[in-house]
């Protein structure tokens, strides 16, 4: 038979009335309804069944006759499977998702930061269970965030997607749901919305930033030397913030050939176990350095930590040490200068540049990476070493180049054809080219020793004069005309 009661518990208390522990002296011993009322029943097949029902009689009864029924419907086959799950909360369902991800060997900040930003979406488009996720409230949702949010960017945007993605996906390989009501949303495109990209900063920046450190106060309770030597681990290695944080006396292999460095699988971000060599000029920083730290083996390095267990904040680091160098960079020059006025308006050595781009700690990743495309290193090469699994990643969001560097790239492309509708003298005589525009005037006549000035007057009575605007005179050793007007033997050698 189906019973309705109300649990009872045993409690104790003082004089007064007030909850007391068990052996308090004087304590009395009183027994306690629950609020709400329960059932109790045994299904077709003999399993008993206890669930919580309401706190009002009449409702608990009506509660329960329904229970009774959904059991045996189910024992019949005809109870839709997720319905149990569809009267969960979808708080509920969050949870169990969060552990898991820990289960599954993700890191507690990765399961935690996922599972919060699951809660804030669902929360934002007031789902409370799992028939109410809807595609269009949810892309609506993610739009208003990254409208009105400075810290909503596209990524972000991205990451909050993909979240809620992964969970329904999870739900329905848990036959939680029949569907994954999200899985027709796309992500967004990165670039026409990033907010915090970073840049690769140059030798001579590097350079004073490692000086500023090195003589400033602590910052975030590191050291001026400590943060000199995180700065170039970062820059030489590529080493994420969490990653230096696990660094300790045992992760360095300072006396194998080469020298290496070791992240375990728990604490690299791709849950391998990693090994990188190090650069023989950073061996012996790294040798020097050592001999003030603790002995002890698996002693954490850099307290990147704060005793509550949070990240310290390695952009006010940068931020504070690119301020100073910057400041003693501008000292450099006297203050009515023209040098002075140039350095002042320049973005060198400032934390964020006029294109929005930042130097904080994660742009030390940037300039190892930016290095070692600079050092002709393969783009497989670069992204072995940095670790990604995508060479796009290391290509197109780590790698970056100055106006110069491109400058230079140019250079080393052959010149331009000289046009073959031109007649060339076959024979070794030196023909001088000036190029003005896009067009190109030959004169075999022009020394090669001549300068813009008189190259122009040496030409004059063949050619116009040309532009009084600057020109480039391109010199051959012609022996051979290609038909189309290329130089087949050499290369043109250039003068500006």
């Amino acid at each position: 038979m189906p019973s309705l009661f109300k649990q009872q518990a045993t409690r104790y208390v003082n004089a007064e009335g007030t909850r007391v522990p068990k052996d308090t002296a004087g304590a009395k011993r009183i027994v306690v309804e629950s609020r709400k009322w329960y059932g109790e029943f045994t299904d077709s097949n003999g399993e008993v069944h206890r669930v919580a029902l309401a706190r009002d009689r009449t409702a608990a009864q009506a509660m329960l006759a329904e229970e009774i029924r959904l059991a045996e419907r189910r024992i019949a086959g005809l109870v839709d499977p997720y319905e149990e799950h569809e009267k969960l909360p979808i708080s509920q369902h969050i949870r169990e998702y969060e552990r898991h991800l820990e289960a599954k060997g993700n890191t507690k900040q990765h399961s935690t930061q996922t599972a919060k930003r699951i809660r804030k979406l669902m929360s934002g488009c007031k789902f409370t269970r799992l028939r109410q996720i809807e595609p269009s409230k949810v892309e609506n949702w993610l739009d208003e965030q990254q409208r009105t949010s400075k810290r909503f960017s596209a990524q972000t945007r991205n990451f909050y997607l993909d979240a809620a993605k992964y969970f329904c996906n999870w739900l329905v390989e848990r036959n939680r749901a029949a569907t994954n009501p999200l899985s027709k949303l796309t992500r967004v495109t990165v670039e026409v919305d990033r907010r915090h990209d970073r840049r690769a900063l140059s030798d001579d920046e590097f350079a004073r930033l490692i000086a500023a450190a090195r003589e400033g106060q602590t910052v975030e309770g590191i050291s001026g030397p400590d943060r000199a030597i995180l700065y170039v681990l970062s820059a030489w290695t590529g080493f994420r913030r969490k990653e230096l944080a696990s660094l300790t006396r045992r992760s360095f292999d300072l006396e194998a050939k080469p020298a290496l460095v070791q992240l375990t699988a728990k604490n690299s971000k791709r849950r391998k176990l990693e090994q990188l060599p190090l650069h023989q000029d950073l061996v012996g920083m790294l040798r020097i350095w050592l001999e003030g730290k603790p002995p002890e083996m698996d002693a954490v390095l850099f307290q990147l930590k704060t005793p509550k267990g949070y990240y310290r904040k390695t952009a006010k680091m940068m931020r504070q040490d690119l301020k100073v160098a910057r400041a003693t960079w501008l000292n450099e020059a006297e203050e009515d200068d023209v040098e002075y006025q140039g350095r002042s308006q320049s973005q060198f050595l400032t934390y964020q540049d006029a294109e929005g781009l930042f130097a904080d700690f994660h742009a030390n990743r940037h300039t190892f990476i930016s290095n070692l495309g600079r050092s002709g290193v393969s783009l497989m090469m670069a992204q072995k070493l940095a670790r990604h699994s995508d060479p796009r990643l290391t290509a197109n969001r780590y790698t970056h180049l100055n106006l110069d560097e491109k400058a230079n790239a140019i250079d080393q492309l052959p010149s331009p054809p000289i046009d073959g509708s031109r007649e060339f003298a076959e024979s070794d005589d030196l023909v001088t080219g000036m190029v003005t525009g896009n067009s190109v005037v030959s004169c075999p006549q022009a020394a090669l020793d001549v300068t813009n000035s008189n190259a122009s007057e040496a030409c004059s009575e063949m050619h116009k004069p040309l532009p009084e605007q600057g020109f480039v005179t391109v010199c051959h050793w012609m022996s051979e005309i290609h038909p189309s007007g290329v130089p087949e033997q050499r290369k043109p050698k250039r003068f500006r």
